[in-house]
């Protein structure tokens, strides 16, 4: 077939610009196989994020059907690339339990364990001399993982640290406090 190829978008002084994209559904489709490769992808890790936010917005607008955007996340969820894991736990919060029946909330947080347990118990609650991107990985994965995938260690770890923060402001990582 064609070889797929990706620009991000510049203007003529070849600054970056972002735009929203409608793909038609055989190149949205090759584009999300290609992501789905992760960091072996054709894709750098800014294309993959672009492209992962542009599924997430159709898919949040109902012009996507939720099924086609989530298919892609389990590989994308590994892939070691920060930027593009926020990409897909933005994506997976399309699932709100808010939108789902009652008698489907239990599989969602069984799945989001099996998903992403391991990455949120490895990342934890607290930060330590992590790098910007891993810290905002932090804050979107380890809450969500704790709420949404009812995770009973992640939770009673944040008991335990709204106790000492309520002890003492100090103690809790400031990120925590606010996020």
């Amino acid at each position: 077939g064609t070889p797929l190829r990706f620009v991000l978008p510049r203007d003529r002084a070849g600054e970056l610009r972002y735009y929203r994209v409608a793909y038609d559904d055989s190149l949205r489709d090759a584009l999300l196989a290609e992501v789905g490769r992760g960091p072996g992808s054709l894709l750098t890790g800014p294309e993959r994020v672009s492209l992962l936010d542009d599924v997430t917005a159709l898919a949040g607008a109902g012009r996507l059907p939720l099924a086609a955007a989530l298919d892609v996340v389990p590989s994308l969820v590994q892939d070691p690339d920060p930027f593009v894991t926020i990409a897909a736990v933005d994506m997976i919060g399309l699932l709100h339990p808010s939108r789902l029946p009652d008698s489907l909330r239990p599989r969602l947080a069984r799945a989001l364990r099996a998903l992403l347990g391991k990455r949120a118990a490895s990342l934890g609650w607290t930060p330590g001399a992590d790098p910007p991107e891993v810290r905002l990985l932090r804050e979107r994965l380890v809450p969500m993982v704790a709420t949404l995938g009812e995770d009973e260690a992640l939770r009673a770890q944040a008991r335990e640290l709204a106790l000492a923060w309520l002890a003492d402001r100090r103690a809790v990582d400031a990120d925590l406090a606010v996020g």
